[in-house]
């Protein structure tokens, strides 16, 4: 059917005719396929605008997903002459030192707080390369002395993770607190902290058969507490795990 003319202008007209006698409508066969080209056009761009809209979410996902949240690991550790002549403590730090290089990344912080009569720590470092966290597991450690104050570690790490932005995650490994009073209040409030910024306070129970006491008051303060963890067997895999559940939250 050939498209009706303007006569003044000569332009077609792409208007639906009906033809006489009939219900039917036709447009002219130019008209028909300026249209249909047209409206394959915007299918076709539809479908673009669609892939690109999909190419953007997937790539937003996989950003998400890959987002690893940084950690602030703070080890305390004793350093007594009782705790280091003491085979089954060496090991059990042994193991909580290498089970915490295991987890760590590139780009976490790490401080070790030694305690003793004196506590003597390092400031919470960037960890650059995974052999930082290792190397650090095969020092020696010196005896820094008789007795463990360990109320004092406590509230330096309380205070390292108000520093500092990343998430807390405190490895408590002590053998006994020699020389002072046991200080629940101080501990539940490190815990409770932790617990507040979705970090973990992990517990290395004591293996000072003589002092059973200890690990009974580390218990008791804590065991209802959330976000506090106690590790005593396997404890190389405990705390590589806790702190990769902390992780991938």
């Amino acid at each position: 059917m050939d498209c009706l003319r303007d006569h003044k202008q000569g332009r077609r007209k792409c208007d639906l005719v009906q033809l006489p006698n009939t219900t039917k409508e036709f447009m002219c066969t130019e008209c028909k396929n300026q249209f249909i080209k047209k409206g394959e056009s915007s299918d076709f761009d539809g479908v673009w605008i669609l892939l690109i809209v999909c190419l953007l979410f997937f790539v937003f996902l996989l950003s998400g997903c890959s987002k690893q949240s940084k950690l602030l690991l703070i080890r305390i550790a004793d350093s007594s002459a009782s705790a280091l002549n003491d085979p089954q403590q060496l090991k059990a730090s042994k193991d909580t030192c290498f089970g915490l290089a295991d987890a760590s990344k590139t780009g976490d912080k790490q401080a070790l707080i030694e305690v003793s009569q004196e506590v003597i720590a390092t400031d919470p470092a960037m960890i650059k390369d995974s052999n930082d966290s290792y190397s650090l597991c095969h020092q020696k450690t010196e005896s820094k002395g008789q007795g463990t104050y360990v109320c004092p570690a406590l509230d330096l790490a309380l205070e390292m993770s108000d520093r500092h932005p990343e998430t807390p995650i405190i490895v408590l490994q002590i053998q006994a607190n020699e020389g002072e009073e046991f200080c629940p209040d101080t501990l539940k409030n490190l815990a409770n902290k932790v617990s507040s910024r979705q970090g973990k306070l992990l517990i290395i129970g004591s293996t000072n058969d003589g002092n059973t006491g200890f690990n009974t008051n580390l218990w008791s303060s804590l065991k209802d507490l959330p976000n506090t963890q106690f590790c005593n067997q396997n404890i190389r895999s405990c705390v590589k795990e806790s702190i990769q559940q902390i992780r991938s939250k």
